[in-house]
C-alpha cells in the first residue's frame, strides 16, 4: 500500500520557540506509546489560544487515540495504531484505505472552537465532485479529509455545503482551565 499525504492547508500549532522544540524532543523520548501520544496531545495549545500556563488537559480524560498493544505474529514487535473518529466509530489508517491500494489524505483546517471550516480549505473542497471521486476510485485510490473539529461539527458543516466525500475527525477532547 502506498499513502500520499496532501497538506492542503498546514495545521499543527505548538508553542513557539526553543521551549516547544525541547518539549517535542522530550515527547520523542517517551518509550510507552500511549504516554508518548498523551505527551504530544499536551503540547497542542491551538484549540484555546491560551498561554501554556493557563491550559491543562484532564488527567484521566480519553486521549482520542486508540493504542493497540498487540504483538506482530511475524517477529513479536509491538503493533501500534492510532485511530480517527468517523460516523462508524473509530477508524484506523488501514480503514481509511477502504480496500484500495492508494490513499490521498487532505488536512482540512477546522479548529474545534470554530463554527465553520477554513474558507480556503472550503474552496478547495468545493472542487471535489462525485466525478473526481469516481475517477480516483477507478484508479484504486481513495481521497479522505481529516480535521481537528469534533465529528458533529464536521457532519453539520459538510451537510450545509452539500459535500459527499469521506471526512474524519482527529478531535481530542480537552479541559481548559483559565486562571483568574
Amino acid at each position: 500500500m502506498r499513502a500520499i499525504f496532501i497538506i492542503a492547508c498546514a495545521g499543527l500549532s505548538f508553542a513557539a520557540g526553543a521551549q516547544a522544540q525541547d518539549a517535542v524532543r522530550a515527547c520523542r523520548q517517551v518509550k510507552d506509546d500511549a504516554e508518548r501520544l498523551k505527551c504530544y496531545d499536551r503540547l497542542d495549545t491551538s484549540a484555546s489560544n491560551a498561554p501554556r500556563g493557563q491550559r491543562e488537559s484532564k488527567a484521566d480524560a480519553e486521549t482520542g487515540w486508540v493504542v493497540n498493544d498487540e504483538k506482530s505474529p511475524l517477529d513479536d514487535s509491538p503493533l501500534v495504531s492510532a485511530a480517527l473518529t468517523s460516523g462508524d466509530g473509530k477508524a484506523t489508517l488501514l480503514d481509511l484505505f477502504e480496500r484500495r491500494h492508494q490513499l490521498l489524505i487532505s488536512h482540512f483546517m477546522f479548529d474545534p472552537a470554530w463554527d465553520d471550516g477554513c474558507p480556503s480549505c472550503s474552496a478547495g473542497a468545493d472542487e471535489v465532485s462525485d466525478g473526481l471521486l469516481r475517477h480516483l476510485d477507478a484508479r484504486d485510490t481513495r481521497l479522505v479529509y481529516v480535521s481537528r473539529a469534533p465529528l458533529d461539527k464536521i457532519e453539520s458543516y459538510k451537510a450545509r455545503k452539500g459535500w459527499r466525500f469521506p471526512w474524519y475527525s482527529s478531535y481530542v477532547p480537552m479541559t481548559l482551565t483559565i486562571s483568574s
